[in-house]
């Protein structure tokens, strides 16, 4: 991104570089805890699920804005748009350990860690070379590009949000029975 904000038609200094990191920083910290606390208030099944959903779509919308903006108060907008791209941390660290027999966490967070490493390494290689390439005449491609595979990841949470629905439910059924069952005794 920075690659992008230091080229006309944005021009960003450095200070003007730092004041937008810090920005989308302290708004991805509040989404962090803002759409998780709100999430309390509410009794929808499947909770980190919607969290991912909701922050990659907040992700996937501001990817798309970026690859349309053509002046710093539309990039800076998305830093507020992104807002909820926080609660995808939340979400994931929530909802993958549910997706695994208990034994298996270590290693399911070892494999996490491992794809959080490599992502950034093949990101950089793959969209800058889109970038280097489409510069000419549209330096955002990447970011559509982006936006585009975080649809795609959009469409897949959604699956997975539709196919545990079910199961979510039975949990939920028997959780009440089982407390109906213990207050039953205690009177």
């Amino acid at each position: 991104m920075m690659l992008l904000m230091k080229r006309p038609p944005f021009g960003w200094s450095d200070k003007v570089w730092t004041v937008f990191t810090l920005v989308k920083n302290g708004c991805y910290g509040f989404g962090m805890i803002a759409l998780p606390l709100f999430l309390t208030f509410v009794s929808w099944l499947g909770k980190d699920s919607l969290m991912i959903i909701v922050g990659v779509s907040s992700s996937a919308a501001c990817f798309f804005v970026i690859s349309l903006a053509t002046n710093t108060s539309e990039i800076f907008m998305t830093a507020v748009l992104g807002v909820l791209t926080g609660a995808i941390f939340t979400g994931y660290k929530s909802f993958l350990p549910r997706m695994v027999r208990k034994d298996q966490t270590a290693r399911l967070s070892t494999i996490n860690s491992i794809v959080q490493s490599f992502c950034p390494i093949l990101s950089a290689l793959i969209f800058n070379n889109i970038f280097n390439s489409t510069l000419d005449y549209w330096p955002g491609m990447a970011f559509l590009l982006g936006g585009i595979l975080q649809v795609i990841v959009v469409i897949g949470q959604i699956v997975i949000h539709i196919l545990m629905h079910p199961q979510w439910k039975r949990e939920l059924l028997q959780s009440e029975k089982s407390k109906r069952v213990l207050s039953n005794l205690d009177d």
